[in-house]
């Protein structure tokens, strides 16, 4: 993925380069597959929701005004199933 995003840093860091001051907001993504013969996905909430998929955080650039400047950092991963803690609706905490 390095090797993808590579030219896309580069131009984002000539561009970051003309402003003194750039936000570099980050955000985390779940791509959910529905398609189970997708080989390399994991869970991507907990182990009751049953969906499968891969987790992306992204990092990008942008001027002061909103004026997307580029792609800085992205990187993508699936959970390792056996990782997860059983959470959701139906379980209930001790008081």
């Amino acid at each position: 993925m390095d090797m993808i995003l590579a030219p896309h840093l580069e131009a984002a860091v000539e561009r970051i380069r003309q402003h003194q001051v750039v936000l570099v907001p980050q955000d985390t993504t779940a791509l959910t597959y529905t398609l189970p013969m997708t080989e390399g996905l994991g869970p991507i909430n907990n182990k009751t929701d049953k969906a499968i998929g891969l987790i992306l955080h992204d990092t990008l650039a942008f001027t002061e005004q909103g004026t997307p400047l580029g792609l800085v950092d992205a990187q993508i991963w699936a959970r390792d199933p056996e990782d997860l803690r059983q959470v959701g609706p139906a379980q209930e905490t001790a008081d």
